[in-house]
């Protein structure tokens, strides 16, 4: 930190009263970021080569070609920049005075969301419908929490019948 800290703001040097992590700003976001590349590098790594743990050739195939690597970079990379672009945001909104984390964290979402470009098409899309779902589950909770949805017995049921019309009727087009 002393190397590169005459190149940022002294504002990202030093942790300000609203903060909630233990070190400044700036620190904090390098130290989740390398974390976050290498368990997403990690992650993707073992995904890839779990299956082929029963065969070793063609494990050792699989583990010399350069593609498999940078697959695992790549979504490690994703891994890290997503995170990593989250908890800046919030921190850097926190510092400009917004205290509000219900107006804080979706801006931060939605601008690590962006992330998203760096990541391959296939899980792009798997992961983005994940995060749909997760938003959608989050904002009914929200609704029926505070009364402007109303609470609904088998919601999750409901909602699991629908999708899964949707599906297929999304199927039968295909």
């Amino acid at each position: 930190m002393r190397k590169i800290g005459h190149l940022l703001p002294q504002a990202l040097l030093s942790k300000s009263e609203v903060c909630k992590h233990e070190h400044s700003c700036f620190e904090n976001t390098i130290r989740k970021a390398l974390k976050n590349f290498l368990v997403g590098f990690f992650i993707q790594f073992m995904l890839k080569n779990i299956m082929l743990l029963a065969k070793p050739a063609k494990m050792i195939r699989n583990l010399r070609k350069i593609s498999t690597l940078l697959d695992c970079t790549r979504f490690g990379l994703f891994l890290m920049c997503f995170n990593t672009a989250y908890k800046f945001i919030l921190c850097l909104l926190r510092r400009l005075g917004s205290l509000d984390d219900q107006v804080n964290a979706p801006a931060a979402g939605f601008v690590s969301a962006l992330f998203l470009a760096i990541d391959s098409n296939s899980r792009r899309q798997l992961i983005t419908v994940l995060a749909m779902s997760r938003a959608i589950e989050a904002s009914l909770c929200i609704g029926e929490t505070s009364g402007t949805i109303p609470r609904v017995p088998y919601r999750d049921l409901i909602l699991w019948i629908i999708s899964n019309c949707f599906l297929q009727s999304a199927m039968g087009f295909k």
